[in-house]
């Protein structure tokens, strides 16, 4: 299968002065290469240290002037995930065939093996846009986006680890000012003999006066499934019965003053879960919001004043509270970016969306207020340095007796940009950990830990 992905995408990059010669096709992407060093990522002394990197291209197929075909293929991806459309980055370090048995085969030896790996390529976007007078016809796998990036967020900033996609056939109407587009879109397609699919109507309405820097947006999602989702029930405990028909409210404010600007924007889910727990529907009951205040006090100076809320689930309640934020939204380096703390200590109550303690950057933001102002500075065009201040705490206890302060971090950072098309990062965060690590027991550690990044993002 991995072959035949290489095989395709050389395929492709050979048939682009074919292509070319009966439409336009431009291409743009981006490499990323990191490396972290975590020390007492369980707050008690424990390491997490590991290099990764990652390869996105991108085509742009310009078969008439009104008639736009887009794709995406992520080379080295993160096999740890279980599935393709994140782009973390493969380890560096991953020789063919390696096993850690005592076998005399060079070949299956991870020490002594002379041949890397063969890592995959994913195909992860693939749409048409088709322009007309009045808007824009678009269907396909494409990008998904909304305001700030709370609920839904496409990851296109040079160190994104994660990227949302949805399969859509809709039309994107523009008028002045406003824009509305509505959707259809198909999350899973079941037996094409029977109904078991999974669909979401999508209403996206916004409005952007560039004269005023006034941005308004509204985003309706309803997903409804056919039939009872069976996995549903490792997320939320009893019995699928029903169909799976949560329904997302979100809105979007933006508005530009002269020497500050306001961002905001709110998340609400509701809906049925599709699972009855002791006899009781299970209903979503969650929201989020998120704002940032940017001031340009200074020459050369810029604060961002950031505040977030997302709620937790109540264990005492038979609804699902939980509001999880985007996991490309990263507020700190340490916190809502990696598990911390015991393992089996799941405080935000995110275990069920996949984080782990050995896991690179799956942590999301959830059951949490938090403050982080974030203050930048720079020396040059090419050079800036930033400072965070993270304190964060609990809105929901998972057990009683629980303390709810979870911490406060210090972030640095240095960029340097040598070039248009280079971005060379430098981070440095140290956490002061609360005593919501210590959970219901004081054996549990809650020592304090700190990172050390670098990282380069080269865009073309």
């Amino acid at each position: 299968m991995k072959i035949k992905a290489l095989s395709s995408l050389l395929t492709l990059f050979l048939l682009t002065p074919v292509l070319a010669s009966a439409a336009s096709v431009s291409w743009n992407g981006r490499y990323r290469i990191e490396g972290h060093d975590i020390r007492g990522y369980d707050l008690d002394g424990g390491e997490k240290n590991y290099l990764i990197h990652h390869l996105s291209l991108s085509p742009k197929i310009i078969v008439k002037d009104d008639i736009i075909i887009r794709a995406r293929f992520d080379v080295f991806n993160n096999k740890n995930y279980g599935v393709s459309t994140n782009q973390v980055g493969a380890f560096i370090g991953s020789p063919a065939n390696s096993s850690s048995s005592t076998s005399a085969s060079f070949d299956d030896s991870e020490v002594i093996a002379e041949t890397m790996s063969l890592e995959n390529v994913a195909a992860t976007q693939l749409y048409l846009t088709w322009l007309n007078e009045n808007g824009a016809f678009i269907a396909g796998r494409a990008p998904k986006q909304f305001g700030l990036g709370l609920s839904h967020n496409a990851g296109t900033g040079e160190f994104d680890h994660w990227m949302d996609t949805h399969d859509i056939i809709g039309y994107k109407f523009i008028a002045g000012n406003h824009t509305f587009t509505p959707y259809y879109g198909k999350k899973t397609e079941g037996s094409v003999v029977d109904r078991a699919d999974v669909n979401i109507m999508t209403l996206h309405y916004e409005y952007q006066n560039p004269d005023s820097g006034l941005v308004i947006g509204v985003y309706w999602e309803k997903t409804n499934s056919s039939d009872k989702i069976d996995s549903t029930t490792s997320v939320f405990g009893g019995t699928p019965t029903t169909a799976y028909e949560p329904e997302l409210r979100s809105f979007y404010l933006k508005q530009k003053y002269e020497w500050y600007d306001l961002e905001l924007e709110g998340g609400f889910l509701s809906g049925n879960t599709g699972v009855l727990k002791s006899g009781n529907k299970v209903s979503f009951e969650s929201s989020g919001f998120l704002a940032n205040f940017a001031f340009d006090f200074a020459k050369d100076f810029h604060l961002d004043a950031r505040i977030g809320y997302a709620s937790g689930d109540d264990p005492g309640t038979t609804n699902f509270e939980g509001f999880y934020m985007d996991r490309n939204l990263d507020v700190g380096l340490l916190m809502f970016n990696h598990r911390l703390g015991k393992s089996d200590l799941d405080l935000l109550g995110t275990s069920v969306g996949g984080s782990s303690v050995t896991g690179v950057d799956n942590e999301y933001i959830s059951n949490t207020l938090f403050l982080a102002p974030k203050l930048t500075w720079g020396t040059s065009e090419r050079w800036k340095y930033d400072v965070t201040l993270l304190w964060a705490k609990l809105n929901q206890a998972p057990v009683s007796g629980i303390d709810t302060a979870l911490g406060t971090e210090i972030d640095f950072g240095v960029s340097y940009r040598p070039n248009d098309a280079t971005l060379v990062r430098f981070e440095a965060g140290y956490l002061l950990s609360g005593k919501a690590f210590e959970g219901n027991s004081s054996s549990n550690p809650s020592n304090n830990a700190y990172i050390i990044s670098g990282k380069a993002a080269i865009s073309f």
